[in-house]
């Protein structure tokens, strides 16, 4: 076993699941763990700890799942307000009724969201139940060290930034270096779930957007790359990159689709909307889809790590993310 201060250890929580994703120089382990509630993450996250002889100086960080845990909002930036303030009941009015029950039940975090030159500017506020970040630090606290909580949607602009140097630069760094200049947008679907879409520009999550109607991507046999599904795939990403992010925020042309699909169908949706696109595709292989063709319109994944974590399931790529969270900064920094 590495020494502890040598593994990378980030832990991802949802309603029925719980997933482990430790790195270390000579290993990964990546495991989820079905559970009936929250009031099983305690006994499951000890079962991890013991099951893989975990040091109690080992740094935690936790991943909270979209759907469940928190709650976000964006609203207008008050110029007046300190940092105390816009973390104190200076927002209770801003959030009463964005949230169940008491504001004061809450914590929250925020971050300011990339806006128009002629548009006000916006923060995006993220609330989670002080309960569950009191229950989360109880239950790590008393196993190792836990460092961070952050939500998936971030934890997912970090994989998808980390990835896009790595794509650049055929290498994870290991030491902070510049975020690439590149807008990219990914489409992120687990199995059963509906189509998530990212973009992301220079480590700024500018949009992420639950996009419906598209599961059957994952079952219906598409025909070709005049399919219906993917021509209309084609038309909403196309119209987010010429309308929303070059038109209204101003940032450079989409210059990247990025393809982290888990479906049997992965490899023929890849093909199919390099075509459409006429652009840079990857793709990264999830579960346990296989590419047989060698692409010449798109590019696979070929780091070995990203791969082995990506082939376990697509829910540890944001845990990748934060473990990794760091490595890049702006030029502003």
């Amino acid at each position: 076993m590495s020494k502890p201060d040598s593994q990378l250890l980030a832990i991802g929580l949802s309603s029925n699941e719980v997933s482990f994703l430790s790195l270390t120089h000579d290993d990964v382990i990546a495991e989820i763990k079905q559970c009936n509630s929250k009031s099983d993450w305690g006994l499951i996250i000890k079962q991890f700890f013991v099951q893989y002889k975990i040091s109690n100086k080992t740094k935690v960080k936790v991943v909270l799942d979209s759907s469940i845990l928190y709650t976000s909002v964006q609203l207008p930036k008050n110029e007046l307000l300190t940092d105390e303030e816009l973390y104190g009941i200076a927002m209770y009015k801003d959030f009463e009724g964005v949230v169940k029950g008491n504001v004061a039940d809450y914590t929250w975090d925020y971050y300011d969201a990339r806006t128009g030159k002629n548009a006000r500017p916006q923060q995006n506020f993220i609330l989670v139940p002080k309960q569950i970040i009191a229950y989360i630090s109880e239950i790590i606290n008393n196993l190792a060290v836990l460092t961070s909580v952050t939500v998936s949607e971030l934890a997912m602009a970090e994989f998808i930034s980390l990835y896009q140097y790595y794509s650049v630069n055929k290498t994870i760094p290991t030491t902070p270096q510049k975020y690439v200049n590149q807008l990219c947008i990914a489409l992120y679907m687990q199995p059963d779930r509906d189509l998530m879409m990212f973009g992301v520009y220079q480590g700024e999550l500018c949009y992420s957007r639950m996009l419906r109607g598209y599961k059957p991507l994952n079952t219906t046999v598409l025909s070709d790359y005049n399919d219906p599904l993917l021509i209309k795939l084609t038309t909403d990403i196309l119209r987010l990159s010429d309308d929303f992010f070059t038109s209204q925020l101003g940032l450079p042309p989409m210059s990247k689709l990025l393809i982290l699909i888990d479906s049997d169908q992965s490899e023929k949706i890849t093909e199919m909307l390099s075509n459409n696109f006429r652009r840079v595709v990857d793709v990264i292989p999830i579960g346990a889809t296989s590419f047989i063709k060698t692409p010449t319109t798109y590019s696979i994944c070929d780091n070995t790590q990203i791969r082995t974590i990506a082939s376990k399931s697509a829910e540890f790529l944001p845990l990748y993310g934060v473990l990794k969270e760091g490595l890049l900064e702006s030029e502003e920094n």
